[in-house]
């Protein structure tokens, strides 16, 4: 389904907070208010930071490659 211009799909409610605000702050109309990459790195590495064991391998190699 196509999307009209400034809208953004709905971020599931799993998605841990942490996640959905750098996918929000991404969003932003401003290209100045979007987050680094260093920052999106940062949130991927947080070692606290759990998508609830169902992505446990992916989640591990994130953090080894980065």
């Amino acid at each position: 389904m196509p999307r009209r211009a400034g809208q953004r799909p709905n971020i599931e409610d799993h998605v841990p907070s942490k996640i959905t605000e750098v996918i929000s702050s991404a969003w932003a109309t401003d290209p100045s208010s979007r987050p680094t990459f260093q920052k999106i790195l940062s949130a991927l590495r947080d070692p606290s930071l759990s998508f609830g064991g169902a992505f446990a391998e992916v989640e591990t190699g994130l953090r080894d490659q980065f």
